[in-house]
């Protein structure tokens, strides 16, 4: 069973998963498997990192990337996938095909409101789906879309992934309404 936690940025989306994780992990005899998924080539493929949680807990994560070995993910009983947005749509069915409890965990659109292959995959195979709520950080109404900012000014358009670069970029969490006033 394939569950889809989505929202804008800011919707606590890791928060959910870190809670899921440490409810699942103190059951008896059941296999975890935690995973971040990536675009970036230049990750380790098939390797694990470390990250650190909101609370200074640390959880090993196995990195998935378009050129990981999808084997790896067979004979867990429930694997937590973070930044699942970045999953491709092919990873995504392998999931569906697995016999195991699959929760995963990110955002539905990028900045510049196009939807993530990976999220429209998950969309169409996940038995369940799980809006997160963010609040827009002008108006705090509902958040529904995300915004980028380069050197502090909105940008609209531009590479979906960015792997380097000098420039500070940031991203907000948006209602419809402001997304559409073209906010900075």
């Amino acid at each position: 069973m394939i569950e889809f936690y989505f929202g804008c940025m800011g919707s606590s989306k890791s928060k959910q998963l870190i809670e899921s994780y440490r409810i699942q992990s103190k059951l008896k005899d059941i296999k975890i498997l935690t995973c971040l998924a990536h675009f970036d080539e230049s990750y380790p493929i098939d390797g694990c990192i470390k990250t650190r949680a909101h609370d200074d807990v640390i959880i090993q994560k196995f990195v998935l990337t378009p050129q990981s070995n999808l084997d790896n993910l067979i004979g867990y009983d429930v694997i937590f996938i973070d930044e699942a947005h970045f999953l491709t749509p092919d990873c995504v069915r392998f999931l569906a095909s697995l016999d195991s409890d699959i929760r995963c965990f990110g955002l539905l659109t990028a900045f510049n409101n196009e939807i993530f292959a990976g999220s429209q995959a998950l969309l169409f195979y996940a038995d369940k789906l799980i809006r997160l709520e963010s609040k827009c950080e002008y108006c705090n109404r509902q958040a529904t879309h995300n915004i980028r900012l380069v050197n502090g000014e909105r940008v609209f358009s531009g590479e979906q992934f960015i792997l380097k670069t000098t420039e500070t970029i940031t991203y907000k969490a948006v209602c419809r309404d402001c997304f559409e006033k073209g906010l900075k």
